[in-house]
């Protein structure tokens, strides 16, 4: 999985994402172990000012109904590895082809300073896609 950097990176930034990625193989690991009808790979982080983007793919081994399970995973994994609560996380999954069954998740988590996110739900709202 790659690792990009764009514009300024607060230290705090800087700091999660560390956490983040040092993580990787234990998050990909727990998230088979929450969702085993996925292979899950290519783990991704893009730091763009103070945004952190965590793309990861997935293949699975029947079309994926519930993308929102997928997310609230992804998001609580994410969270959990950063030990930080002081980020909006809005996650988002690409299918690659109609049968869903293999994709790209996004997970982007936004410093929470401004609070201007609440009112939206994360999942609906994506700010940006990754890919």
């Amino acid at each position: 999985g790659g690792e990009y950097y764009f514009g300024n990176a607060s230290r705090d930034t800087l700091k999660v994402n560390e956490k983040i990625r040092s993580q990787r193989s234990e998050i990909l690991r727990d998230f088979k172990e929450q969702d085993d009808m996925c292979e899950y790979s290519n783990f991704t982080t893009v730091v763009r000012n103070d945004v952190i983007t965590v793309t990861v793919s997935f293949t699975c081994s029947l079309p994926c109904e519930n993308t929102n399970s997928l997310c609230d995973i992804f998001t609580r994994l994410l969270i959990d590895a950063a030990n930080d609560c002081s980020r909006v996380w809005f996650c988002r999954v690409h299918f690659i082809g109609t049968n869903n069954i293999n994709g790209v998740l996004s997970a982007t988590g936004i410093a929470n300073s401004s609070n201007t996110q609440q009112e939206t739900s994360p999942i609906q709202t994506p700010q940006f896609s990754a890919l």
